[in-house]
């Protein structure tokens, strides 16, 4: 996913919340990170900003959880929810065969175990292996974001809402599509960006094959409660639905941003990168 701008009608509460957990950079990733303490703190900052904008539904006792946490379907408590959730991404972060999700890169294991055993995953544009953090991101609904490619590994966990995508996959079910390129990326002028592919010049010959081995597929939603893994340069366009959202993601803090120039229509299904039926906060059509 990628980064939302504020909402215009409610610009206190759209956008990154005020905090954020950086996971340990200096050897293997602990059992028991994050913290419960961490987790507490970044759910809490989260449920206050999402309730200041008056959003729906409201956090728990300031909280903001996925449902299937302190619903009290089960007289669960909100302390005990907590812990649970924590308890759960921890696992999840480690099992991928538990997250079972479709097109996966055959890279994406050996992506997770580099971050696991050094706390830190892809490269920059230096080349360098970049420090992972845990945020919160809240958008509105109705909202589609540039296309990207991911310079480290992400973990989405949908708090609120749904994420959408359009995924950039193999075209051949027998045949895994392989990352193309996986950095170093140039970074953009303004520095907050790098530079992604380019879908419309098919002479870099790190993308000259895709047009024979990929297609855009859009993916199924994903739902609050439920996790979506990208691997290191892996490419989709995301965009929110009919329902605000907030989406808690560990990644590097940077995506390889694609402009819309750039997109090309040479893959098959680039027609799905258009995404007409998406209208935005105004109920306008983009």
């Amino acid at each position: 996913m990628c980064g939302g701008e504020r909402n215009e009608s409610n610009p206190s509460c759209m956008g990154w919340v005020n905090y954020a957990i950086h996971a340990p950079s200096d050897g293997p990733i602990p059992e028991d990170w994050p913290s419960l303490e961490e987790m507490k703190a970044l759910l809490k900052a989260t449920g206050e900003q999402w309730d200041k904008g008056g959003l729906e539904p409201p956090s728990k006792d300031g909280y903001l959880l996925p449902p299937g946490y302190g619903d009290n379907n089960d007289n669960e408590t909100t302390d005990k929810a907590i812990r649970r959730l924590c308890r759960d991404w921890r696992r999840i972060l480690r099992n991928a065969k538990e997250r079972d999700q479709p097109d996966m890169h055959p890279s994406a294991e050996s992506d997770l175990q580099e971050f696991l055993s050094t706390g830190k995953s892809g490269c920059n544009h230096e080349g360098a292996p970049m420090p992972l953090k845990m945020q919160v991101v809240i958008l509105p609904k109705n909202q589609v974001f540039g296309g990207h490619a991911h310079p480290t590994i992400e973990l989405e966990l949908t708090l609120r809402g749904a994420l959408r995508e359009v995924r950039l996959v193999t075209n051949d079910a027998s045949k895994p599509l392989l990352v193309p390129h996986r950095g170093p990326w140039e970074l953009r002028p303004e520095g907050k960006a790098m530079v992604g592919p380019n879908f419309s010049d098919m002479g870099d010959v790190r993308y000259a094959n895709l047009p024979k081995t990929a297609q855009w597929k859009h993916m199924e939603p994903v739902w609050a409660g439920k996790y979506l893994f990208n691997e290191v340069g892996s490419i989709h366009k995301s965009y929110t639905g009919p329902e605000d959202g907030a989406f808690m993601v560990l990644w590097g803090g940077i995506h390889a941003t694609i402009s819309a120039d750039d997109e090309g229509s040479v893959i098959p299904s680039s027609d799905f990168l258009n995404l007409d039926h998406i209208t935005n906060a105004n109920g306008e059509q983009q």
